[in-house]
């Protein structure tokens, strides 16, 4: 049993998260309350975490509020509350508010798990990276925030890419195709190695070794050195990109080599939590080029700092402006 002053792991925080959640779902019933109690003490590990939850949740509060202006998406739209009602609940009242269900679904800056972080049947935080194997004949790198559930096929194995980025290995001896599902197109490997990055509308599938088969609004092959990238609108012309940037981050860095800065910070946000935000749209088409360790990703901000013309205005909640100097 750990002792408060251990390590504490991340399985007993994203409990803590997902009991945060549930408890300001709205939906929290005595039983709920039951069973918390249960688990708070379970050991002096649990106890902590949510100690440190309920910390990081009052520090954040007056960045929430700070940058409410400069990031409208975390504006609470204007619903009605899922019940009206104000229920006693562990001694307290919880109040079941719209805002709660959003927080839900989109969590503010990755403070703890969405519901489809919850549900996946795998999934990746904040800087985090994991292996995962599918039998004997597939491996998949997790990069940051990426989530992935079994679809399985009477075809073979199968996956769906939720979000985020994976590098997938059909090793030699595989005895049927790899079906990979990814917003409105899919994939098929049998003894190849791809990236395939989902962060946005856009879906990028790069061939490392052997050849991909992609299938959106038109069928591609890739061989290797070659990528597209997919939408629900069209698929795009077949290029040859700059294969150590797309697999840098399995190597533990970030490589920009160029890239406008928007783009840089945004890659940026996906491996920190909080969120750096251009304030200065002068600022936004700045080409950037830097080479960041994702294990030392506190130096972030101080690389950007050390950018002539660039003044950083840190705020609580991991929240940083970047201004014109």
């Amino acid at each position: 049993m750990s002792s408060p002053s251990s390590p504490l792991s991340e399985t007993v925080r994203t409990q803590a998260n997902q009991w945060w959640v549930r408890l300001h779902s709205g939906h929290a019933r005595q039983s709920d309350a039951q069973d918390f109690q249960q688990w708070l003490e379970h050991s002096p590990e649990h106890r902590a975490a949510w100690r440190d939850l309920n910390v990081t949740m009052d520090t954040v509060t007056p960045g929430l509020r700070a940058a409410r202006h400069l990031l409208p998406e975390w504006q609470a739209p204007v619903v009605q509350p899922l019940f009206g009602a104000r229920r006693a609940f562990l001694g307290g009242a919880f109040a079941a508010s719209a805002l709660a269900a959003v927080a839900v679904v989109h969590p503010p800056w990755g403070l703890w798990p969405s519901f489809t972080e919850m549900t996946s049947d795998f999934r990746t935080g904040v800087g985090e990276q994991r292996e995962i194997q599918l039998g004997q004949a597939v491996a998949i790198q997790m990069n940051t925030q990426t989530c992935i559930n079994r679809r399985d096929t009477a075809q073979g194995a199968g996956i769906e890419l939720v979000e985020g980025e994976v590098e997938i290995h059909v090793l030699d001896g595989a005895a049927s195709h790899l079906q990979v599902q990814a917003g409105p197109g899919s994939m098929q490997a049998l003894q190849a190695q791809f990236n395939v990055r989902y962060t946005g509308r856009n879906v990028t599938v790069t061939c490392l070794q052997g050849q991909v088969v992609v299938q959106a609004n038109q069928t591609v092959t890739l061989q290797a050195g070659q990528q597209t990238v997919y939408d629900y609108e069209r698929i795009q012309a077949v290029q040859r990109p700059n294969l150590d940037q797309v697999s840098s981050w399995r190597r533990g860095y970030l490589a920009f080599e160029g890239q406008a800065l928007s783009e840089v910070v945004e890659e940026l946000n996906r491996y920190r939590p909080g969120k750096i935000v251009v304030y200065s749209d002068s600022l936004k088409s700045r080409p950037v080029y830097l080479s960041l360790s994702i294990s030392d990703m506190d130096l972030a901000l101080d690389m950007l700092r050390a950018m002539s013309g660039i003044r950083v205005q840190e705020l609580a909640g991991g929240i940083a402006l970047l201004r014109q100097a």
